[in-house]
């Protein structure tokens, strides 16, 4: 409900507004008739007029910031479909048993928060993809196998592979200084000052970097969110090398564990440096091409766009009306490409994730298990891979090798277990954390 607070306070502006400036006319009227009555004083009555003019600017203002706010805020209006056609959803036709898991646990979340969501699982030698409610408010379109969602953060472990990759090609070492690679890098005044910071402390998010660069949020910036707007967007490779040249580490390099996108970003960069290319390009070529993922990209062509699902930051149901908020599409930045750049469909994902299972045969399959493997422990229920969480939980009786990702309108989760019998993968188009279904389905598959 928080995010329709804004437009709330917005629309009671406008709705001020609207009641009030008709009204104005006749009441200037009664105001003047009672001058006229005997013993008025006309100070009394100019002081009165003044107020009402005080009165009917600051209320046109509210009117007008109402009325502009209203516009910029994305708001779209739908019609709530039927239950039936909302518990059914779209199935590949695979797997009636995975289908009806995924309706089980992300069904409810579709209904209660969520827009549309397509869902992918593997449970030993069953596979199944299922899609629910709609790529997009105002249409009941259920989205499929075909449909594409920016994954956001899941974009870490694409670059944690490509890390693995690199050291498997023999071109990198895991503790090699990432100064020697990125240049800018090598101003950060801690490294200045004798500390290393390697590229295992950025795929592990052990660097000692913030989650974001300093200045990050400049006036310029901090009004995007409120707006659904692309909080990236226009930040500039110089701002990326003046963050760097004034960032303090929060921790000394390879001690603690503390998310930095800040951090993905820059081996996002120091690997396509090494490289010789660009971070969309270095992606298709090492990962992608090899497993046949022609949906996952970081800019999409116009048959990818028309595929595109719309992004929602927030939904509210007014039954039978549907009221949404949507967001603009996350271009990441080149300095942020390897912390969240790529978009896929359900049907890429299925591929990622089967390969990741070791239940495809790929060129790819050594650098895949070694980015799977334990490279920092946080405590005892968690570490950190190449790019993936690792978590032991309880409730799947194992550890779940995992990442989400999520964006101003688009939210996923990708998990399997390490025994890798079982794995799913959850692509949104709202805001909505859908990490608690993912885990759900897990639990549920290893029962």
């Amino acid at each position: 409900m928080e995010p329709f607070i804004l437009p709330l306070i917005f629309f009671l502006w406008l709705l001020t507004a609207a009641i009030s400036v008709p009204f104005y006319p006749r009441t200037v009227r009664k105001a003047r008739a009672r001058a006229e009555q005997p013993g008025a004083k006309p100070e009394d009555t100019a002081k009165m007029l003044r107020q009402l003019r005080r009165r009917l600017l600051v209320t046109l203002v509210l009117g007008v910031v109402g009325a502009i706010g209203l516009t910029q805020m994305g708001i779209e209006l739908g019609w709530a479909s039927g239950a039936s056609a909302k518990s059914q959803g779209w199935s590949d036709g695979s797997s009636a048993a995975l289908h009806a898991i995924a309706s089980q646990y992300v069904g409810p979340l579709v209904r209660s928060d969520s827009v549309g969501a397509t869902v992918v699982i593997i449970a030993g030698d069953q596979r199944g993809v299922s899609g629910f409610d709609r790529i997009r408010l105002s249409q009941s379109q259920l989205p499929d196998g075909n449909t594409i969602f920016e994954i956001g953060s899941i974009t870490k472990a694409f670059t944690g592979i490509l890390l693995a990759e690199a050291i498997e090609r023999g071109e990198l070492e895991i503790d090699r200084p990432v100064a020697g690679l990125v240049s800018e890098a090598s101003a950060i005044p801690a490294i200045q000052q004798g500390q290393s910071i390697t590229l295992k402390h950025l795929t592990t998010h052990t660097s000692g970097l913030p989650r974001l660069p300093p200045g990050f949020f400049s006036v310029g910036r901090l009004w995007r969110p409120l707006f659904g707007r692309d909080p990236y967007r226009n930040y500039s490779m110089d701002d990326w090398a003046k963050a760097l040249r004034t960032v303090e580490l929060e921790a000394a390099p390879g001690t603690q564990h503390s998310y930095s996108n800040f951090g993905a970003g820059l081996l996002g960069e120091a690997l396509s440096r090494r490289a010789n290319t660009d971070y969309a390009d270095l992606v298709h070529t090492r990962i992608c091409e090899p497993l046949d993922m022609g949906d996952t990209v970081v800019t999409l062509n116009q048959d990818q766009s028309a595929r595109l699902a719309t992004g929602y930051r927030a939904r509210l149901s007014l039954w039978p009306l549907l009221l949404g908020l949507r967001a603009e599409n996350w271009e990441a930045p080149r300095a942020f490409a390897g912390a969240g750049a790529l978009r896929s469909s359900a049907k890429d994902m299925q591929k990622f994730l089967a390969a990741n299972m070791g239940l495809r045969t790929s060129e790819l399959a050594p650098a895949l298990k070694l980015a799977q493997q334990e490279q920092f422990r946080v405590n005892d229920q968690h570490a950190a891979g190449m790019g993936w969480q690792r978590t032991w939980r309880d409730d799947v009786g194992q550890v779940v090798i995992w990442h989400n990702g999520g964006t101003g309108g688009y939210h996923s989760f990708l998990g399997f277990t390490e025994d890798r019998r079982v794995g799913v993968v959850i692509l949104t188009n709202s805001s909505t954390n859908c990490d608690p279904a993912g885990f759900e389905v897990l639990a549920a598959l290893t029962k």
